[in-house]
């Protein structure tokens, strides 16, 4: 066989394999909080840790005056079940509401680049005081003080999110949306479990939204959950038809 026939069947053969040998995952989230600078009212968002062992759902609102966002809702998914795997394709991460203003709301998930842990985050401890000042100059989105963006890495999507009532109406019953967005992004995660530090979903300004979190044990169709099709490293198989084409040459 000539080499390059020899190499354009490699190719084709890793693909049909890499194909053929996808793994789909569904991961539910392993952490989550709720962290904002402050909600207005009675409670101390800006020092609370409101998280999803301890709560099925995350407050909705919008912004207090003088506070540049509602809300960071962070999230961990644990895959270190399949460390050394390759995403094949896109990945997608779910989540519902138990209620949510209809009126779509622009949400933006982000990869997070500093650590946190679920019973302690708080706005306060994971953000600090230069991000909570919304007064003159900021203003609305895009204007907004974007100081807590120092926390958030790659952006990977941006999703319309409906809620689930319009007018008393239900209208989309689980409140469930979708952001959508390449593996190659986050392989890193797979690649070295210790970088992966989670998402971070920020509402571009208005989030009168109620997320849900793990905690909905008895309505798991709404918890944040991640989902991909994985593969081993292209190396893998590489080797593996190398191996076998050698074997049936020496027939």
């Amino acid at each position: 066989m000539k080499p390059l026939t020899f190499l354009a069947v490699l190719l084709c053969l890793l693909f049909v394999a890499a194909t053929a040998f996808a793994v789909p995952i569904s991961v539910y989230e392993s952490a989550s909080a709720f962290i904002a600078p402050d909600g207005g009212g009675a409670i101390p968002w800006y020092s609370s840790n409101y998280n999803g062992s301890a709560f099925s759902t995350c407050p909705g609102g919008n912004p207090a005056a003088g506070y540049p966002l509602w809300c960071m809702i962070l999230w961990k998914f644990n895959l270190s079940s399949w460390s050394g795997l390759t995403f094949n394709g896109n990945v997608a991460i779910r989540d519902g509401m138990s209620w949510g203003e209809y009126g779509t709301l622009p949400f933006r998930l982000f990869t997070v680049v500093s650590n946190w842990t679920e019973t302690t985050v708080t706005w306060q401890n994971f953000l600090g005081p230069n991000t909570t000042n919304n007064n003159p100059p900021f203003g609305n989105y895009p204007n907004n003080n974007q100081a807590f963006t120092n926390v958030l890495g790659v952006e990977l999507a941006l999703t319309a999110c409906t809620g689930t009532t319009n007018a008393g109406t239900v209208i989309n019953f689980l409140g469930t949306n979708y952001w959508v967005f390449p593996g190659t992004l986050v392989q890193h995660w797979l690649n070295n479990p210790a970088d992966n530090m989670g998402v971070a979903l920020v509402p571009q300004w208005y989030g009168n939204k109620m997320w849900c979190t793990r905690g909905r044990t008895w309505d798991m169709i709404r918890t944040p959950t991640l989902m991909a099709d994985v593969v081993p490293e292209p190396a893998i198989f590489v080797l593996g038809f190398v191996a076998m084409l050698f074997g049936l040459r020496r027939r």
